[in-house]
């Protein structure tokens, strides 16, 4: 597994917004993936897109459930897309395939 420098990316150019996650979604990430989606009204909708991510841990599952609360509670709203086998199992071990469209 490479070691990538981790970041937060946001794509403003279509209908919703994407935020992009590279390397490790982790704590280290918190501040950055809060700011990145409180920039927009708390009904948006958002797409993660999360084919960089190399690695998910507890503190990240914490996070994207804040973003949930903040989109309004609705699967709908949060979409998480491009995750690799390791980032998906992690997900679906924990139900967020009941909390999140995954793509």
């Amino acid at each position: 597994m490479s070691q990538r420098k981790a970041a937060v990316e946001v794509d403003e150019s279509g209908e919703v917004p994407v935020i992009r996650i590279r390397g490790q979604f982790d704590f280290l990430l918190n501040s950055a993936f809060r700011e990145a989606y409180r920039k927009f009204p708390s009904d948006s909708r958002f797409v993660l897109d999360m084919a960089d991510v190399e690695a998910i841990d507890s503190s990240a599952l914490g996070m994207l459930l804040m973003l949930r609360e903040y989109a309004g509670n609705d699967p709908a709203r949060v979409i998480l897309r491009h995750l690799n086998e390791d980032v998906r199992r992690v997900l679906e071990l924990s139900n967020f395939d009941r909390l999140f469209t995954l793509e």
